[in-house]
Protein backbone atom coordinates (compact mmCIF):
# COMPACT_ATOMS: atom_id res chain seq x y z
CA UNK A 1 0.00 0.00 0.00
CA UNK A 2 2.77 2.46 0.92
CA UNK A 3 4.81 1.74 -2.20
CA UNK A 4 1.78 2.39 -4.45
CA UNK A 5 0.99 5.72 -2.81
CA UNK A 6 4.64 6.80 -3.11
CA UNK A 7 4.63 6.04 -6.85
CA UNK A 8 1.47 8.08 -7.30
CA UNK A 9 2.96 11.00 -5.34
CA UNK A 10 6.12 10.89 -7.45
CA UNK A 11 4.11 10.79 -10.69
CA UNK A 12 1.91 13.67 -9.48
CA UNK A 13 4.95 15.79 -8.57
CA UNK A 14 6.60 15.24 -11.97
CA UNK A 15 3.43 16.08 -13.87
CA UNK A 16 2.94 19.18 -11.70
CA UNK A 17 6.49 20.31 -12.39
CA UNK A 18 6.16 19.79 -16.13
CA UNK A 19 2.80 21.58 -16.20
CA UNK A 20 4.06 24.51 -14.18
CA UNK A 21 7.16 24.85 -16.35
CA UNK A 22 5.13 24.82 -19.55
CA UNK A 23 2.64 27.26 -18.08
CA UNK A 24 5.34 29.66 -16.94
CA UNK A 25 7.07 29.66 -20.31
CA UNK A 26 3.81 30.20 -22.16
CA UNK A 27 2.73 32.93 -19.75
CA UNK A 28 6.08 34.71 -20.06
CA UNK A 29 5.86 34.68 -23.80
CA UNK A 30 2.24 35.92 -23.95
CA UNK A 31 2.70 38.54 -21.25
CA UNK A 32 5.85 39.81 -22.91
CA UNK A 33 4.01 40.27 -26.19
CA UNK A 34 1.06 41.98 -24.46
CA UNK A 35 3.27 44.30 -22.43
CA UNK A 36 5.30 45.25 -25.49
CA UNK A 37 2.09 46.22 -27.32
CA UNK A 38 0.44 48.12 -24.41
CA UNK A 39 3.46 49.91 -22.88
CA UNK A 40 6.30 52.07 -24.15
CA UNK A 41 8.71 49.28 -23.14
CA UNK A 42 10.32 47.43 -25.91
CA UNK A 43 9.64 43.74 -26.28
CA UNK A 44 13.14 42.93 -24.97
CA UNK A 45 12.68 45.10 -21.87
CA UNK A 46 9.25 43.63 -21.21
CA UNK A 47 10.60 40.13 -21.53
CA UNK A 48 13.46 40.93 -19.16
CA UNK A 49 11.11 42.22 -16.47
CA UNK A 50 8.75 39.31 -16.84
CA UNK A 51 11.73 36.92 -16.88
CA UNK A 52 12.74 38.15 -13.46
CA UNK A 53 9.24 37.49 -12.15
CA UNK A 54 9.19 34.11 -13.87
CA UNK A 55 12.54 33.23 -12.36
CA UNK A 56 11.23 33.99 -8.89
CA UNK A 57 8.12 31.95 -9.59
CA UNK A 58 10.18 29.06 -11.01
CA UNK A 59 12.50 29.11 -8.01
CA UNK A 60 9.56 28.87 -5.66
CA UNK A 61 8.09 26.04 -7.74
CA UNK A 62 11.40 24.14 -7.71
CA UNK A 63 11.70 24.62 -3.96
CA UNK A 64 8.22 23.15 -3.55
CA UNK A 65 9.08 20.21 -5.79
CA UNK A 66 12.31 19.55 -3.89
CA UNK A 67 10.29 19.57 -0.69
CA UNK A 68 7.85 17.07 -2.18
CA UNK A 69 10.71 14.85 -3.40
CA UNK A 70 12.22 14.95 0.08
CA UNK A 71 8.88 13.84 1.52
CA UNK A 72 8.69 10.97 -1.00
CA UNK A 73 12.24 9.86 -0.16
CA UNK A 74 11.36 9.90 3.53
CA UNK A 75 8.30 7.78 2.80
CA UNK A 76 10.39 5.37 0.72
CA UNK A 77 12.98 5.12 3.49
CA UNK A 78 10.27 4.45 6.07
CA UNK A 79 8.77 1.84 3.76
CA UNK A 80 12.16 0.10 3.38
CA UNK A 81 12.65 0.13 7.14
CA UNK A 82 9.16 -1.31 7.67
CA UNK A 83 9.89 -4.01 5.10
CA UNK A 84 13.21 -4.84 6.79
CA UNK A 85 11.45 -5.01 10.18
CA UNK A 86 8.81 -7.29 8.67
CA UNK A 87 11.45 -9.61 7.20
CA UNK A 88 13.27 -9.67 10.53
CA UNK A 89 10.03 -10.51 12.34
CA UNK A 90 9.31 -13.27 9.83
CA UNK A 91 12.81 -14.71 10.33
CA UNK A 92 12.39 -14.63 14.11
CA UNK A 93 8.99 -16.30 13.85
CA UNK A 94 10.46 -19.00 11.58
CA UNK A 95 13.28 -19.59 14.04
CA UNK A 96 10.79 -19.93 16.90
CA UNK A 97 8.71 -22.36 14.83
CA UNK A 98 11.84 -24.44 14.13
CA UNK A 99 12.69 -24.47 17.84
CA UNK A 100 9.13 -25.57 18.62
CA UNK A 101 9.35 -28.38 16.07
CA UNK A 102 12.68 -29.53 17.54
CA UNK A 103 11.19 -29.46 21.03
CA UNK A 104 8.19 -31.47 19.86
CA UNK A 105 10.54 -33.99 18.23
CA UNK A 106 12.56 -34.28 21.45
CA UNK A 107 9.36 -34.82 23.44
CA UNK A 108 8.24 -37.53 21.01
CA UNK A 109 11.65 -39.20 21.34
CA UNK A 110 11.39 -39.06 25.13
CA UNK A 111 8.34 -41.28 24.86
CA UNK A 112 10.68 -44.00 23.54
CA UNK A 113 13.63 -43.22 25.84
CA UNK A 114 14.65 -46.00 28.25
CA UNK A 115 17.18 -45.42 31.03
CA UNK A 116 18.65 -48.51 32.64
CA UNK A 117 20.05 -48.38 36.15
CA UNK A 118 22.30 -51.19 37.39
CA UNK A 119 21.30 -51.87 40.99
CA UNK A 120 24.02 -54.47 41.50
CA UNK A 121 26.23 -56.85 39.58
CA UNK A 122 28.36 -59.93 40.23
CA UNK A 123 31.27 -61.07 38.07
CA UNK A 124 31.39 -64.85 37.63
CA UNK A 125 33.92 -67.16 36.00
CA UNK A 126 32.49 -66.89 32.48
CA UNK A 127 30.08 -63.97 32.68
CA UNK A 128 28.22 -61.41 34.74
CA UNK A 129 24.93 -61.30 36.60
CA UNK A 130 23.13 -57.94 36.66
CA UNK A 131 20.11 -56.61 38.48
CA UNK A 132 18.66 -53.86 36.32
CA UNK A 133 15.70 -51.51 36.47
CA UNK A 134 14.32 -49.19 33.77
CA UNK A 135 13.83 -45.63 35.04
CA UNK A 136 12.94 -44.22 31.62
CA UNK A 137 9.66 -44.02 29.72
CA UNK A 138 10.39 -46.41 26.86
CA UNK A 139 11.07 -50.09 26.40
CA UNK A 140 14.73 -51.17 26.51
CA UNK A 141 15.53 -53.74 23.84
CA UNK A 142 18.52 -55.91 22.92
CA UNK A 143 20.08 -55.62 26.36
CA UNK A 144 23.62 -56.94 26.09
CA UNK A 145 27.07 -56.79 27.66
CA UNK A 146 30.22 -55.60 25.87
CA UNK A 147 33.72 -56.09 27.32
CA UNK A 148 36.58 -53.88 26.21
CA UNK A 149 40.29 -54.09 26.74
CA UNK A 150 43.32 -51.86 26.52
CA UNK A 151 46.97 -52.86 26.67
CA UNK A 152 49.26 -49.90 27.39
CA UNK A 153 52.93 -49.82 26.47
CA UNK A 154 52.79 -52.06 23.41
CA UNK A 155 53.82 -51.07 19.88
CA UNK A 156 51.05 -49.42 17.89
CA UNK A 157 51.43 -52.15 15.25
CA UNK A 158 50.25 -54.70 17.85
CA UNK A 159 46.84 -53.06 18.17
CA UNK A 160 46.15 -51.86 14.64
CA UNK A 161 43.90 -53.69 12.21
CA UNK A 162 45.76 -55.20 9.27
CA UNK A 163 43.53 -54.78 6.19
CA UNK A 164 45.77 -56.99 4.04
CA UNK A 165 45.33 -59.98 6.34
CA UNK A 166 41.59 -59.62 6.94
CA UNK A 167 38.83 -61.29 4.97
CA UNK A 168 36.43 -59.16 2.94
CA UNK A 169 33.58 -60.54 5.08
CA UNK A 170 35.09 -59.64 8.45
CA UNK A 171 32.34 -58.32 10.74
CA UNK A 172 34.23 -56.20 13.24
CA UNK A 173 35.10 -52.53 12.92
CA UNK A 174 38.84 -51.94 12.36
CA UNK A 175 38.94 -49.28 15.09
CA UNK A 176 37.81 -51.83 17.69
CA UNK A 177 40.93 -54.00 17.48
CA UNK A 178 42.75 -53.77 20.82
CA UNK A 179 45.38 -56.47 20.22
CA UNK A 180 46.92 -58.18 17.21
CA UNK A 181 49.18 -61.15 17.88
CA UNK A 182 52.52 -60.29 16.23
CA UNK A 183 53.26 -63.98 15.52
CA UNK A 184 49.92 -65.31 14.21
CA UNK A 185 48.25 -62.04 13.07
CA UNK A 186 45.10 -62.97 15.02
CA UNK A 187 43.13 -59.84 15.92
CA UNK A 188 41.12 -59.46 19.13
CA UNK A 189 38.22 -57.07 19.58
CA UNK A 190 35.13 -56.62 21.81
CA UNK A 191 32.23 -59.03 21.41
CA UNK A 192 28.65 -58.05 22.27
CA UNK A 193 26.90 -60.84 24.16
CA UNK A 194 23.13 -60.85 24.77
CA UNK A 195 21.84 -60.58 28.32
CA UNK A 196 19.10 -63.08 29.21
CA UNK A 197 16.40 -62.54 31.79
CA UNK A 198 16.29 -64.98 34.67
CA UNK A 199 13.04 -63.73 36.22
CA UNK A 200 9.95 -61.72 35.49
CA UNK A 201 7.91 -61.67 32.32
CA UNK A 202 9.89 -62.98 29.32
CA UNK A 203 10.21 -60.62 26.33
CA UNK A 204 11.94 -62.88 23.84
CA UNK A 205 11.19 -63.65 20.20
CA UNK A 206 13.00 -65.24 17.29
CA UNK A 207 13.48 -61.83 15.71
CA UNK A 208 15.10 -60.25 18.76
CA UNK A 209 18.41 -60.95 20.43
CA UNK A 210 18.96 -60.05 24.04
CA UNK A 211 16.50 -59.31 26.79
CA UNK A 212 14.00 -56.52 27.15
CA UNK A 213 12.95 -54.44 30.13
CA UNK A 214 9.83 -52.32 30.42
CA UNK A 215 9.60 -49.21 32.62
CA UNK A 216 6.53 -50.79 34.25
CA UNK A 217 8.58 -53.62 35.79
CA UNK A 218 10.60 -53.77 38.97
CA UNK A 219 14.29 -54.63 38.95
CA UNK A 220 15.00 -57.80 36.96
CA UNK A 221 18.06 -60.05 37.03
CA UNK A 222 19.92 -60.72 33.76
CA UNK A 223 22.89 -62.97 33.03
CA UNK A 224 25.34 -62.71 30.18
CA UNK A 225 28.44 -64.54 29.07
CA UNK A 226 31.55 -62.44 28.55
CA UNK A 227 33.77 -63.22 25.59
CA UNK A 228 36.24 -61.47 23.39
CA UNK A 229 36.18 -62.07 19.66
CA UNK A 230 39.14 -63.23 17.62
CA UNK A 231 39.58 -63.17 13.86
CA UNK A 232 42.32 -65.17 12.16
CA UNK A 233 43.95 -63.83 9.00
CA UNK A 234 42.16 -64.80 5.80
CA UNK A 235 39.18 -66.42 7.56
CA UNK A 236 35.58 -65.23 7.40
CA UNK A 237 33.81 -64.21 10.59
CA UNK A 238 35.20 -64.58 14.10
CA UNK A 239 35.14 -66.89 17.11
CA UNK A 240 34.58 -66.27 20.80
CA UNK A 241 37.37 -66.43 23.37
CA UNK A 242 36.70 -66.52 27.12
CA UNK A 243 38.64 -63.95 29.17
CA UNK A 244 40.60 -66.56 31.15
CA UNK A 245 42.01 -68.03 27.93
CA UNK A 246 42.79 -64.60 26.55
CA UNK A 247 44.49 -63.47 29.76
CA UNK A 248 46.64 -66.60 29.70
CA UNK A 249 47.72 -65.94 26.12
CA UNK A 250 48.63 -62.36 26.93
CA UNK A 251 50.62 -63.42 29.97
CA UNK A 252 52.48 -65.94 27.85
CA UNK A 253 53.32 -63.15 25.38
CA UNK A 254 54.96 -61.19 28.18
CA UNK A 255 52.17 -58.59 28.60
CA UNK A 256 51.63 -57.41 32.15
CA UNK A 257 49.75 -54.10 32.38
CA UNK A 258 46.09 -54.23 31.30
CA UNK A 259 42.86 -52.23 31.49
CA UNK A 260 39.52 -54.01 31.45
CA UNK A 261 36.09 -52.42 30.95
CA UNK A 262 32.58 -53.83 31.02
CA UNK A 263 29.60 -51.93 29.57
CA UNK A 264 25.86 -52.48 29.34
CA UNK A 265 24.46 -51.71 25.89
CA UNK A 266 20.80 -51.49 24.86
CA UNK A 267 18.45 -49.82 22.37
CA UNK A 268 15.11 -48.09 22.37
CA UNK A 269 12.29 -49.08 20.02
CA UNK A 270 13.70 -46.75 17.35
CA UNK A 271 17.07 -48.52 17.34
CA UNK A 272 19.00 -45.74 19.11
CA UNK A 273 21.97 -47.13 21.04
CA UNK A 274 22.66 -46.41 24.72
CA UNK A 275 25.69 -47.35 26.83
CA UNK A 276 26.02 -47.57 30.61
CA UNK A 277 29.28 -48.51 32.40
CA UNK A 278 29.23 -51.59 34.61
CA UNK A 279 32.80 -51.63 35.90
CA UNK A 280 36.41 -51.00 34.97
CA UNK A 281 39.72 -52.11 36.47
CA UNK A 282 43.40 -51.71 35.61
CA UNK A 283 46.56 -53.22 36.98
CA UNK A 284 49.19 -55.92 36.55
CA UNK A 285 48.27 -59.13 34.79
CA UNK A 286 49.33 -62.37 36.50
CA UNK A 287 49.20 -66.02 35.52
CA UNK A 288 46.17 -66.42 37.81
CA UNK A 289 44.16 -63.47 36.48
CA UNK A 290 40.66 -64.57 35.47
CA UNK A 291 37.29 -62.94 34.99
CA UNK A 292 36.00 -63.77 38.45
CA UNK A 293 39.00 -62.10 40.13
CA UNK A 294 39.44 -59.22 37.65
CA UNK A 295 38.16 -56.81 40.29
CA UNK A 296 41.19 -57.60 42.41
CA UNK A 297 43.29 -55.53 40.02
CA UNK A 298 44.69 -52.60 41.92
CA UNK A 299 43.04 -49.60 40.24
CA UNK A 300 39.57 -48.62 39.18
CA UNK A 301 39.32 -47.42 35.59
CA UNK A 302 36.73 -45.65 33.46
CA UNK A 303 36.55 -45.69 29.69
CA UNK A 304 35.05 -43.20 27.28
CA UNK A 305 31.35 -43.93 26.85
CA UNK A 306 31.09 -41.74 23.76
CA UNK A 307 33.75 -43.79 21.98
CA UNK A 308 32.06 -47.05 23.02
CA UNK A 309 28.73 -45.80 21.72
CA UNK A 310 30.27 -44.88 18.36
CA UNK A 311 31.86 -48.32 18.02
CA UNK A 312 28.64 -50.10 18.94
CA UNK A 313 26.71 -48.03 16.41
CA UNK A 314 29.27 -48.98 13.76
CA UNK A 315 28.82 -52.67 14.56
CA UNK A 316 27.08 -54.49 11.71
CA UNK A 317 25.42 -57.07 13.96
CA UNK A 318 24.02 -54.82 16.69
CA UNK A 319 21.19 -54.19 17.00
CA UNK A 320 20.02 -57.20 15.02
CA UNK A 321 17.57 -56.49 12.17
CA UNK A 322 13.88 -56.75 13.00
Amino acid sequence: MADGSEDLDHEFSFKLFAGLLAGILTSVLLIGIAVAEKTPLTFYEAMTAIGVLASITLTGTLAYLYYRMSQIQDLQREGSERQADLQRDLAENQEKQNELLELQQEMRELEYQPKLLIDEYEIKSTGVELKIRNLGRGLAEHIAVRPNFHIPNIPESHRVHDPEAASDDILHAPDEVFYRDPDTGTEYFPMISPAVRTEGEEFMSKRRRGGMLSPDEDAVTFISQIQFASADPGQNGFSGVFPSQFFSELYGDGIREIRFYLDLVYCNELGEVFVSPIMGRSGELSENTALDNIEKLRYGSTGTRGEVKENVEANQTYPPPR
